[in-house]
C-alpha cells in the first residue's frame, strides 16, 4: 500500500509545477529522513524567494526559469531519497542537479542565500552515496588550496642546485623552478586522506620551454621523462630520495613558450583513499631531453574530495611537516649580512653585499667591477658546540673562478676556534665535496661535513681574494649556513 501511495506521489509531483503546493518527505525510517525533510524545506524557501523576486533579482528570465526549475527538480529527487536512499540514480541526478546551480552566474548578493543550500546539499549526498556504498566519481570539492600568495606555504623543496623558488607576478603568487639539468623536488605537506571520500587534485600551471636551436623538441619525451608527478605514504622530512614513491600519471602538458597557465583535470587519488600522503612535483632534467631548458610554473594546487562533517577525525587535513633536525646553528643570508664581520687588507678589496636576483635574497662578493686588489673575510658570531658529534653545509654558487685564482685559493671556507681578537684565530679549511663547478651561476647545496670540534666555541669565515698580481675576480654567493647535531 505504502508503495502504491508513493507512486501516486511522485506521479502527481512530475505532472506538477513548481508554483504547486508545498510538499513533505516521506519515510521516517530513513536514517538520513530529518537532513532530507530539511532540505526539502531549504528547497521550498528558495522557491517562495524566487516567487517574491527575493533572489535571482537582476537576473534574465530565462536564468530564473531554469533555476526554477531545476530546484523543482531537486525536491522532487529529495522526496525519492528519503523513500528510497539506496536508489543511485536518484543520487547521481541530484548531483547532475546541484552542479547545474553551481555552474550559473550567481550575483553575490545571492550567494549568502544559495551557498549554504548548495554545502548541505554535498553533505547528504556524501552519507547517501557512503550508505549506498557506490561512488559518484566526481562528487567532491575543493578542501583545500595552496596558490604560493604569501610564500612556500607549508611546502618542503630539495633540490642539490637549481631549486623551486616563491614569486608574484601581477600580485599573482607562483612558484617555479628553471633549468637544463636539475631534478627538483616540490611536496605537498602531508595530506590527511582519513574520512575523505573521492580524494583528488589540480593543479594550475604552465611548463615554459626554452628551446635549443640545434635539437627538435620531442614533446612526448619531455612528457614522459621530466615532468613528474608522485604520490608517498612514508616520506617524512630531507631527502625525498630515501622515501618510496609511485608514480600518478598525468596527461601530457603542453610545452609552451609564454607564460599562459592552464588547469588540470581533477586527478585521482582514490589509491590512497583512508591514507596520509605526501605529494610531489617534480622536473627532473637528468635524462637529456636535447638540451632544452625547462620552467615548470605552479600557480596553485588544490586538494577535492567529499568530507562529512558529521565525522570528527583526530588528525587536521592538511599536517605541517616537521624538521627532526637538532640544529646547532643556522644562517640564511636573506638576512643579509647580520652580525658577521668584514675583515679586509690590501688597496681596494672588494666586500661582500646583499643581492636580489629574480625574487631570490642572498650574499654576494665580486671583485670585477672596481677591479679590487686584497682579500676579504667575513667572519661569523661565536657558536659554542657541545660534547657531541656536528655537521655543517651550506648553499653557494661560484662563477668566473678560473684555474689560476683556483690554484691560489682565492676562495676558502675556513674554521677556527674563537679567540677574542679575530686575528689569532688560527683558521683551518673545510673541504667539501659537493661544491660549485666555478663557471656558472647555479647554487649548490653541499654535503653534510662532519666537523671535529667539541666542547668548543668556533667561529666560521669566508675568504675572498682578487687581484693581486692576478686579473683574477671570481663572483661567490653565499645562501645559508646550517650546523647540526648528529645522531648517534
Amino acid at each position: 500500500m505504502k508503495k502504491i501511495l508513493l507512486i501516486l506521489l511522485l506521479t502527481i509531483l512530475s505532472c506538477e509545477s513548481p508554483k504547486d503546493t508545498k510538499t513533505q518527505s516521506l519515510n521516517k525510517d530513513n536514517p538520513y529522513h530529518k537532513e532530507i525533510n530539511s532540505l526539502v524545506k531549504e528547497t521550498e524557501k528558495l522557491e517562495d524567494q524566487l516567487s517574491r523576486n527575493i533572489i535571482m533579482r537582476n537576473a534574465t528570465s530565462r536564468q530564473v526559469n531554469s533555476f526554477t526549475e531545476i530546484i523543482f527538480e531537486i525536491k522532487k529527487l529529495l522526496l525519492l531519497l528519503d523513500a528510497r536512499p539506496k536508489n543511485n540514480t536518484a543520487l547521481i541526478r541530484l548531483f547532475e542537479m546541484k552542479n547545474e546551480i553551481s555552474a550559473m552566474p550567481i550575483q553575490s548578493r545571492d550567494i549568502e542565500f544559495i551557498e549554504q543550500y548548495l554545502k548541505d546539499l554535498d553533505q547528504i549526498m556524501i552519507r547517501l552515496m557512503q550508505y549506498q556504498k557506490r561512488v559518484i566519481a566526481d562528487l567532491n570539492w575543493e578542501v583545500w588550496s595552496e596558490n604560493f600568495d604569501n610564500g612556500l606555504g607549508k611546502f618542503t623543496t630539495f633540490s642539490s642546485s637549481d631549486n623551486w623558488i616563491v614569486g608574484n607576478r601581477n600580485r599573482q603568487g607562483y612558484i617555479s623552478v628553471r633549468s637544463r639539468n636539475a631534478k627538483a623536488w616540490l611536496i605537498t605537506p602531508l595530506l590527511n586522506l582519513n574520512n575523505l571520500t573521492n580524494p583528488a587534485f589540480r593543479l594550475n600551471h604552465l611548463v615554459n620551454i626554452k628551446k635549443n636551436e640545434n635539437s627538435a623538441i620531442d614533446s612526448q619525451l619531455i612528457n614522459e621523462s621530466a615532468i613528474k608527478v608522485y604520490a608517498s605514504t612514508n616520506y617524512e622530512f630531507g631527502d625525498p630520495e630515501l622515501a618510496q614513491w609511485e608514480e600518478i600519471s598525468i596527461k601530457d602538458v603542453p610545452l609552451i613558450t609564454d607564460f599562459n597557465a592552464h588547469k588540470s583535470e581533477k586527478i585521482s587519488l582514490s589509491k590512497y583513499t583512508n591514507e596520509v600522503i605526501s605529494l610531489a612535483f617534480v622536473l627532473d632534467l637528468k635524462r637529456d631531453i636535447g638540451g632544452h631548458g625547462l620552467l615548470w610554473q605552479i600557480n596553485e594546487v588544490s586538494l577535492f574530495g567529499a568530507s562529512d562533517n558529521s565525522q570528527n577525525t583526530e588528525r587536521p587535513l592538511i599536517i605541517e611537516r616537521k624538521d627532526p633536525t637538532q640544529y646547532a646553528y643556522q644562517y640564511d643570508f636573506t638576512n643579509g649580512i647580520g652580525n658577521f664581520q668584514q675583515v679586509v687588507e690590501g688597496e681596494n678589496p672588494a666586500e661582500f653585499e646583499e643581492i636580489t636576483r629574480n625574487e631570490e635574497t642572498y650574499l654576494q662578493i665580486n671583485g670585477f667591477k672596481n677591479k679590487s686588489n686584497g682579500v676579504n673575510l667575513l667572519v661569523g658570531e661565536p657558536i659554542e658546540l657541545k660534547d657531541l658529534n656536528y655537521s655543517i653545509r651550506l648553499k653557494q654558487a661560484i662563477n668566473f673562478y678560473n684555474q689560476a685564482a683556483i690554484d691560489k685559493g682565492y676562495i676558502k671556507i675556513l674554521i677556527g676556534e674563537n679567540q677574542d681578537d679575530i686575528n689569532a684565530i688560527e683558521w683551518k679549511e673545510l673541504k667539501f665535496q659537493n661544491t660549485p663547478p666555478g663557471n656558472a651561476w647555479t647554487p649548490i647545496t653541499s654535503e653534510w661535513l662532519k666537523l671535529n670540534y667539541q666542547n668548543q666555541t668556533i667561529r666560521l669565515a669566508f675568504r675572498y681574494e682578487s687581484g693581486n698580481g692576478l686579473s683574477e675576480y671570481p663572483n661567490w654567493s653565499l645562501y645559508f649556513i646550517d650546523i647540526k647535531e648528529e645522531v648517534e
